[in-house]
């Protein structure tokens, strides 16, 4: 007979486990506790601090905040200077970058027709040269014949056969020999072996005979490398034939109507460089951005440089005491008004919906700085705690 208020055996074995559990819990807890501690100390010991009042840290914070504030009348006019300069730099951008045709396809009228004369009589003399010089030191061969042979990748015959819509005129786009990169690679491969390379790396054999054509030979492209491999080890001067070839066929097409496409991108998104390359904006549209761009970007630095110099000038060590805290104030003035320009360019450049209006040079240099002086800034902060909690 069970005596009320007296506990079952079934509930002091619960009682029992639930115990355990929470002796165990308790124990984990110390564990860890006891780890962090360790973790804190060894903290300590390497800053050969003992003991670290945190209402002392916020106090040096606080001072390290006062002493690098551009809250001041020195560099509130500095800032205000620099704001401006950058500011009226994001405004000219557009106005200047568009007489020079920043972002803008390529004038048609001022391109050669792909078969113009003179771009044939100067590949003509160029490949006699290069033959008349390196027989000079060689003997006659085959590699001969790649200097004045059409290109495998020139030639859309044979196409449909493998599935392939080449576009006719548009061809460029699609074969690895016209990209002003990777034809250096796969364009100089397909004229030694008589190989097409399209812009998915897949490559098929050529045929000259009777009429020259793509087939449906597939060529992996580790059997075009190997042959490229055996033709050499036959004569060394295969390889310099093919190069030259390479080349030159890029030198013909670069001045064309259409010009070469932009490098790489039809590897990674043939739609948006098949978009570009039918708009006529082709390699030599892109180097022109990119030289605007870039003296952009050397004006913005240019300024940071001048602002940042005339800044130091000031430097006074009775006043502003530590140098690298009167570093800290000139680059917090850089990084401010570098943003404060950008932010009001791309704002212009987004009500205005002209994203050729950016300024992408300035804002490049913006991040940069960002990046650059929050680290530096971190540092010195980091340094100027550690330095007053030693002393004290």
């Amino acid at each position: 007979m069970k005596i009320l208020g007296q506990k079952s055996a079934g509930y002091k074995e619960y009682e029992l486990k639930e115990y355990d559990i929470r002796e165990y819990e308790l124990k984990e807890y110390e564990l860890k506790e006891y780890e962090i501690n360790e973790y804190i100390t060894r903290i300590y010991e390497d800053y050969g601090i003992d003991k670290i009042n945190k209402s002392e840290i916020n106090r040096i914070d606080r001072e390290f905040q006062r002493r690098t504030s551009i809250l001041n009348k020195k560099d509130l006019i500095f800032l205000g200077i620099a704001t401006a300069l950058t500011v009226a730099k994001g405004i000219l951008f557009p106005v200047l970058s568009e007489k020079i045709g920043y972002g803008q396809s390529a004038d048609q009228t001022k391109r050669l027709e792909h078969n113009d004369e003179s771009i044939e009589k100067k590949h003509r003399q160029a490949n006699d040269k290069f033959r008349e010089k390196k027989l000079e030191k060689h003997d006659a061969g085959e590699w001969i014949e790649l200097i004045y042979r059409t290109p495998p990748y020139d030639i859309t015959v044979g196409s449909p056969k493998i599935g392939r819509n080449m576009e006719g005129k548009y061809h460029r786009i699609h074969t690895l020999g016209h990209d002003p990169v990777l034809g250096w690679l796969f364009g100089t491969a397909n004229i030694m072996t008589d190989v097409i390379t399209y812009e998915d790396f897949e490559s098929y054999r050529v045929t000259r005979k009777p009429k020259m054509s793509i087939t449906t030979e597939r060529v992996l492209l580790s059997q075009m490398f190997l042959e490229c491999y055996e033709m050499i080890k036959q004569d060394y001067m295969f390889l310099p034939a093919a190069v030259f070839a390479e080349s030159q066929h890029l030198l013909s097409d670069k001045y064309t109507k259409l010009g070469l496409p932009i490098p790489v991108l039809e590897t990674i998104s043939p739609e948006l460089a098949g978009r570009l390359y039918k708009q006529n904006y082709d390699e030599l549209c892109m180097l022109r951005d990119i030289k605007i761009v870039g003296l952009s970007a050397f004006v913005s630095i240019f300024f940071n440089m001048i602002i940042g110099l005339v800044h130091g000038l000031f430097y006074d060590p009775d006043k502003d005491q530590s140098r690298e805290l009167y570093e800290v104030r000139t680059r917090k003035i850089l990084s401010c008004s570098n943003a404060i320009g950008s932010s009001s360019n791309i704002i212009y450049a987004i009500i205005e919906k002209k994203p050729r209006d950016l300024d992408l040079g300035g804002l490049l240099v913006t991040i940069s700085r960002l990046f650059m002086d929050v680290k530096f800034i971190c540092k010195i902060k980091k340094e100027y705690i550690e330095s007053n909690l030693t002393q004290n």
